[in-house]
C-alpha cells in the first residue's frame, strides 16, 4: 500500500523537535517507531480505509498452491525411487538390475537430487532418436548446445577472470584452440624464468554439444590453481592451458574430431621446439574429451613417435554402450547422461560402425604400444553410478594388463562427469594430476586410488 506524502511529512514535522531534546539515537527511535505505528498509513488512495478483510483469501490460497508443489515435487521423488524395470522413451532397463536414482547405491545422496534437478537445467536426454527411430531436429540439437554453451560460459569467464589469464585464438587446419596463458607480474611472486606445462584439453559433451568454453576446463584450472598457491600450495608457474574448438558430430563425422585434436597437439609441439615456452606437455580431457585422447595418442604414436607426451588425465571417457556390462542397466535412469543420448551420439558420430577406439581396448594393443615406446603416465577416473562404467572398466584393465604401464585409477561414487560431488577422490585425483604435470619423470608408481570395492557386478 501506498504511504502519502503528507502522512510522512507529518510524522517528520512532529519529530522535528526531538532532535535537540533526545541526544539518545536508541530513545528516538523507539519514540519515532510508536509515532509511525499510531498514524494511519494504511489506506487506499482515494482517501478511503482498507479493510483487513480484503485480503481474506490470500493465506488460504497460499497454503493451496504450497501442497500442490510440495505434491508435484514428492511425485516426481517417489517415482525416482521405486521406477523401475518398464523401457519408455528408449531406456533400455532391466527388472533385475535397473533402480531408480535415488536407491541406487553407486552414487551420493547429493548427486542424486542432482539428478533429478538436471533436466531442468540441461534437457541432454531429448537428444535421441524417438520411438519411430527419427534423430532430433537440427533446431532442437541448436537449442541444447546454446544453453549448454551459455551454462559453461558463466562459470568460464569468471574463473579465468579470477586466476588472471590471458586468452589468445589460434586458427588451425580445420580448427580453432583457445589458449590460456598466466600473466606473470611482480604479485605473483613466481619466478618469470620458470617455464609452465601446457596442457591439451577436449571439451565433454557426447561429440555433439560442448565448446572449448569449457565450464569442466575452467573448474580444473582452479582446482590446480589452488593446488599451487593455497595455503599449503607446492608453488609453481600456472600451467598452460590449451582448449581445442574441435568439430562435432552429427555435422562432422569421424574421425574429425580426432584429426583436429591431433593438429593441436602438433602446433604446440613445433611451436614448443621453436620458442621452448612449455616445461612439458599433457593430454587432458573429460567424457568425450577424454575418449578423443586415446585415438589421438594411436594417431600420434603411429605417425608422429618422436613427440613426447608426458601424461594423460582421462576423466570418465565415453565408451560404446553394447549392452555387456550391468552398469547400462543399473544406471539406465541417469540424466546427466542419458544411455539414450551416448547411443544417438555414437550413431551420429560413427554411423558405419567404425572401430572407433582403433583397438586400444585391447590388451595386446597396450602391450605393443609399451614396449616399442616410453608410454606417459595416465589418470583414467571412473564413475560407478556412470552407465559407461563397465566399458571403462574393461579398458582400464586392458592397460593395466600391459606391463611397462604407468597408471593411476580413482573412482567416485557419483554419476557420469559429477565426480566433484565424491570429494574425497577428487581431490586426490587433482593432487595426482598436479604431481603428472610438475614431476612427469618422478611418479613411476602404479596406484589405484579408489575404495576397496571394483566390481562391475557389485552394487
Amino acid at each position: 500500500h501506498s504511504i502519502s506524502i503528507s502522512d510522512m511529512a507529518g510524522v517528520f514535522d512532529s519529530t522535528k523537535q526531538w532532535t535537540t531534546d533526545m541526544p539518545n539515537p536508541k530513545s528516538f527511535v523507539e519514540e519515532a517507531l510508536r509515532t509511525i505505528d499510531s498514524s494511519k498509513f494504511l489506506h487506499r488512495t482515494d482517501g478511503g480505509d482498507v479493510s483487513q478483510d480484503t485480503y481474506w483469501w490470500v493465506a488460504p490460497a497460499s497454503l493451496i498452491l504450497g501442497g500442490l508443489t510440495v505434491t508435484f515435487m514428492a511425485y516426481h521423488v517417489v517415482k525416482l525411487i521405486f521406477y523401475k524395470g518398464r523401457s519408455r522413451k528408449g531406456v533400455d532397463t532391466r527388472p533385475n538390475l535397473t533402480v531408480g536414482v535415488f536407491r541406487n547405491k553407486r552414487i551420493c545422496t547429493a548427486d542424486a537430487v542432482l539428478q533429478f534437478l538436471f533436466p531442468l537445467i540441461l534437457p541432454v536426454g531429448e537428444l535421441c532418436l524417438d520411438e519411430s527411430g527419427k534423430a532430433p531436429s537440427t533446431e532442437t540439437l541448436a537449442r541444447i548446445r546454446a544453453k549448454t554453451n551459455t551454462v559453461s560460459a558463466m562459470t568460464y569467464n569468471t574463473t579465468i577472470e579470477a586466476l588472471d589469464y590471458e586468452k589468445e585464438t589460434v586458427a588451425l587446419r580445420n580448427c580453432t584452440v583457445l589458449l590460456h596463458t598466466r600473466k606473470v607480474d611482480e604479485d605473483t611472486h613466481i619466478p618469470i624464468a620458470q617455464k609452465p606445462p601446457l596442457v591439451v584439453w577436449a571439451h565433454g559433451g557426447g561429440l555433439t554439444i560442448g565448446s572449448a568454453v569449457d565450464a569442466t576446463l575452467a573448474d580444473f584450472m582452479k582446482l590446480v590453481a589452488r593446488n599451487l598457491h593455497g595455503p599449503q600450495g607446492r608453488g609453481g608457474e600456472m600451467p598452460a592451458w590449451a582448449s581445442v574448438e574441435y568439430r562435432m558430430a552429427p555435422e562432422h563425422k569421424f574421425p574429425a574430431a580426432i584429426d583436429d585434436f591431433v593438429d593441436a597437439v602438433l602446433h604446440f609441439h613445433e611451436e614448443n621446439a621453436l620458442s621452448d615456452s612449455y616445461s612439458s606437455i599433457h593430454l587432458a580431457g573429460t567424457s568425450a574429451g577424454a575418449y578423443l585422447l586415446f585415438p589421438a595418442l594411436e594417431r600420434l604414436s603411429r605417425c608422429h613417435p618422436n613427440i613426447s607426451i608426458s601424461s594423460v588425465f582421462a576423466q570418465e571417457p565415453m565408451m560404446p554402450l553394447t549392452g555387456d556390462y550391468p552398469s547400462e542397466f543399473v544406471n539406465a535412469y541417469t540424466r546427466t547422461c542419458p544411455p539414450r543420448w551416448i547411443k544417438w551420439a555414437w550413431g551420429s558420430f560413427a554411423p558405419g560402425g567404425e572401430d572407433v577406439y582403433c583397438g586400444m581396448t585391447e590388451s595386446s594393443w597396450w602391450s605393443g604400444y609399451a614396449a616399442e615406446s616410453r608410454p606417459p603416465r595416465f589418470i583414467v577416473t571412473l564413475a560407478k553410478g556412470d552407465p559407461m562404467f563397465g566399458a571403462a572398466q574393461a579398458l582400464v584393465d586392458a592397460m593395466e594388463a600391459a606391463e611397462g604401464m604407468k597408471m593411476d585409477v580413482f573412482v567416485a561414487e557419483s554419476s557420469h562427469a559429477c565426480s566433484v560431488l565424491d570429494y574425497s577422490v577428487h581431490e586426490k585425483m587433482v593432487e595426482k594430476l598436479v604431481d603428472n604435470l610438475y614431476n612427469p619423470t618422478e611418479n613411476n608408481s602404479e596406484e589405484r586410488a579408489s575404495d576397496e570395492s571394483f566390481d562391475e557386478d557389485s552394487d
